[in-house]
């Protein structure tokens, strides 16, 4: 299950001061994919694993990336991104998948159009609730078409067409394996070892008491930051394809839950037309989910030594196990 990304403003600013491609790189990508010259860039300090460039060509705007870290090649995220707009989910169009040669390495480097609209997160504090609620129904619309696109396994893709994972029960021993080599990374952060016994019981519990769950294309990152609306606050696109994966669809619902504490999933769910899904099971395996989520990013962090991250996912994984607790 995928890893997020720091949530200190201070701590990403940091680390895009390493990224630093020359403007001559960044210029011959845009000539290569739409044959214009480039004229001024910006960067956009945002996001853990890419560097990013908004580029001015004539009247039109680009989008520029460079992967420096992340598990999914932009060869991959251009797949799930042609998946998604084939039922119609509003997105950007990619111009070119390519490598950038430089010094140091190659970056893969991917060119795209910039999206009409802004981040949801950039405007939620003007919202009414009743707007956010209206934007979150067409994100849960949009997330069925996304979920709507099934796969033949879980986690990574790969270039063959294979997945990591053919069935649940074998990315859930992965998961249970990989979340018990964390224990000392997630004990130093204030758990106890009894706390710790009880989230691998629970791992075991979601593989063992929910066997047929079956992988759909899941974004990995659905959260506001990614969805961008017009002036009408009608969604105009969904970015930022770099963490999908096949998953249960209540994956998405589950990272939403985790990194947007404060908004309503009800509201998400309510556009979502599968009701299916919201079955009587649905908010065990929800928290079960999340928990999951939650030790990997949790340990993460910690690795990485991003302090904020460490307390505001801690504190998250302290409310699942209460919730858990219920069940």
């Amino acid at each position: 299950m995928s890893i997020a990304k720091p949530t200190d403003k201070e701590f990403i600013e940091q680390r895009h001061i390493l990224f630093n491609t020359p403007e001559s790189a960044i210029f011959d990508l845009v000539k290569k994919a739409i044959g214009k010259t480039a004229e001024t860039r910006q960067k956009i300090v945002s996001g853990f694993d890419n560097e990013v460039y908004n580029v001015q060509a004539g009247n039109s705007e680009f989008i520029v990336r460079l992967r420096h870290f992340g598990e999914v090649d932009f060869t991959q995220e251009a797949w799930a991104m042609e998946q998604c707009r084939k039922v119609g989910v509003p997105l950007a169009e990619v111009y070119l998948v390519d490598q950038v040669k430089l010094p140091e390495g190659n970056l893969e480097a991917m060119v795209m159009s910039k999206l009409s609209g802004r981040p949801v997160s950039t405007v939620e504090k003007d919202l009414s609730p009743e707007q956010l609620a209206s934007i979150l129904y067409q994100a849960g619309e949009i997330l069925e078409r996304i979920h709507s696109i099934k796969v033949g396994g879980f986690y990574r893709r790969h270039k063959d067409g294979s997945w990591d994972f053919p069935n649940w029960k074998k990315v859930m021993d992965s998961t249970i394996r990989d979340r018990s080599a964390d224990c000392d990374a997630i004990l130093k952060t204030g758990f106890s070892d009894e706390e710790f016994a009880m989230m691998i019981a629970n791992l075991k519990r979601y593989r063992d008491d929910f066997p047929n769950q079956k992988p759909a294309l899941c974004h990995g990152d659905y959260l506001l930051e990614h969805i961008f609306v017009d002036d009408q606050l009608k969604i105009s696109g969904i970015i930022d394809f770099g963490m999908f994966e096949g998953d249960t669809p209540i994956h998405d619902f589950a990272y939403f839950a985790f990194e947007e504490p404060n908004n309503d999933l009800f509201q998400l769910q309510a556009g979502y037309g599968d009701k299916a899904l919201f079955d009587d099971q649905f908010k065990t395996k929800l928290y079960l989910h999340k928990q999951a989520l939650e030790m990997g990013h949790l340990a993460y962090q910690s690795l990485i030594g991003n302090a904020q991250g460490v307390s505001f996912i801690a504190a998250q994984l302290k409310k699942t196990l209460a919730e858990l607790r219920k069940f």
